[in-house]
Formats: C-alpha cells, structure tokens, sequence
C-alpha cells in the first residue's frame, strides 16, 4: 500500500516533534543568519562606530530568535496537524478502523502486485455472527471480530499479510507459499479461535469458524481467485461448518479440540460435536 509523503517544509517533513523541532531550528537558523546579514551590511555601509555596529547586532539576533522561535512553532504545529490528518485520511482508504488490519481494497492492490510469485488466498467467515450479535449485542460483535482479527494475526500473520474485507470476513494473501502449508495453519487457528473466549467476564462468548483456500495460479485474476475461494469456503460450511476446504479438494478438513491437543479428521464427520467446550478426555 503506498501512502503520499507529506510536503517538506524546508525540508523537513513534519511529522512528529522531533521534526517540528528541526524545522524551527532550521527556520530560526535561516531568519537570523538573513537578519544579520542585512544588518551588518547596513552598519559596514552607514558605519559610525564599532561599539553602535554590536548594539545593533546584538539587538537585531536579539528580535530575530523572539520573533522567529515561536512563530516557528505556531507554523509548524499548524502544518504537523494537517499531515497528521492527511495521513489518517489515507490510512481510512486501505485499513479497517475497527481492526486495524488492510481492507479490500488494499488486498486486491496486494494481490495484483505479487502476480506469478505462488499467491495462496484464504478466507475465514465466523460461523453464525448474526447469532452473536442478536444475544449478546453488536458491541460485542465487534470486540470479538477485533480479537479474532489479532489471532488471525498471530496465527496466520508470518505466512503473508491478513486483511479484513466484510464485517465477519478475514483473508490471508499468502505469498509465496504453499497450500499445504497455509491449510495447516489454517487447522491451528480453526482450533485456536474454537477454544478461546471472546466475551467478558461472566459472558462467555465462543464462536467457530470456516475457512476457504485457493491456490493461485499466474494468469488468474483477482475476481476469479476470490470467487473460487469463496466456493471453497461455501463447501466448508456445507460440510458442517468449523473446518476448511481447499479447492479442488473433496474432502474438507475438521479440527476438534480434545484436552490440550488437537486431533484432525481426514474425512467429514458425520455430525460435528459443537466446540465451543474443551471435550473431556
């Protein structure tokens, strides 16, 4: 995601403080240095005597550093301000504000521009969000969706860069790795985010989730590759949901937390036991 550089402002960029002092310093600098100039040029023309000549220049360093320091300050903090809002306003058009994380358009940005590098796309959808934002209140939702997304992190975060596209919506762009390796991790963060508690104390929340993957190939575009993995994900929920599907594969892939450990099943359970509580051993 590329973000436009504030304008230099004497060539500092001002961005924090410490930029905001370099600029007054250099500000300062400038003002004095042309104030001294005038100023001794006029005393060497108009010359009286010495002891006047360094009254005066002592007077002229004297206003310049009073009028130049705060005046300084005053521009700059106005222009940091500005950049500062510039930036957020950039930010607002590539990242999700509730998240934190890159948004859509981010990731259609992202995907285009690792073209032919062994691109892995996966989604992740929470099972039944409507459910927990109708019992528990939309507030709750969104604090859930915002942990989920630092797992996601966590979990998936080293294999590429995750986004959020829709409101219950995680995508990982993978790149470049292997579907294999994406489909396993996809497995610890199924039985992560199925073990953890997202509500508050007294409130326990738990939620699951399904995951589609899509492996990549060179000459597909971005709408295909995000349609196929949807498909993908479509057939993990079809398939009872708290799994993954890779496309192209038929069997999708179910994690059920047991004790401390997780055990997968190759095949589709006949019916899924709700994880939303450790199985007993």
């Amino acid at each position: 995601m590329d973000f436009m550089p504030p304008r230099p402002l004497l060539g500092v960029p001002l961005q924090d403080e410490t930029d905001l002092h370099r600029f007054v310093a250099r500000l300062t600098m400038i003002c004095t240095s042309v104030a001294l100039a005038v100023d001794v040029t006029n005393q060497m023309v108009f010359f009286l005597d010495w002891p006047i000549a360094i009254r005066s220049w002592c007077l002229t360093l004297l206003v310049s550093l009073s009028v130049t320091i705060p005046s300084g300050y005053i521009v700059g903090r106005s222009v940091l301000r500005a950049n500062r809002l510039a930036t957020k306003l950039s930010l607002l058009k590539v990242m999700d504000p509730m998240t934190g994380l890159p948004n859509g358009k981010c990731l259609r940005e992202d995907f285009e521009a690792a073209q032919g590098s062994g691109r892995v796309l996966l989604i992740a959808d929470v099972d039944h969000m409507s459910n927990i934002n109708e019992t528990f209140g939309h507030g709750c939702g969104d604090d859930a969706i915002s942990r989920l997304a630092r797992i996601a992190a966590d979990e998936l975060g080293d294999l590429g860069k995750v986004y959020r596209t829709h409101s219950d919506e995680l995508v990982l762009l993978a790149t470049p790795k292997s579907v294999h390796d994406v489909a396993n991790r996809a497995l610890s963060f199924i039985a992560r985010t199925a073990r953890t508690d997202f509500g508050q104390p007294g409130q326990p929340i738990f939620l699951t989730i399904s995951v589609g993957i899509t492996a990549v190939q060179s000459h597909v575009s971005f709408g295909r590759a995000f349609a196929d993995t949807e498909r993908a994900l479509q057939n993990a929920r079809t398939a009872g949901r708290n799994r993954h599907h890779v496309a192209d594969d038929h069997l999708p892939f179910a994690g059920i937390v047991e004790s401390d450990e997780i055990a997968w099943e190759s095949r589709p359970p006949v019916k899924m036991v709700a994880p939303l509580k450790r199985m007993a051993s």
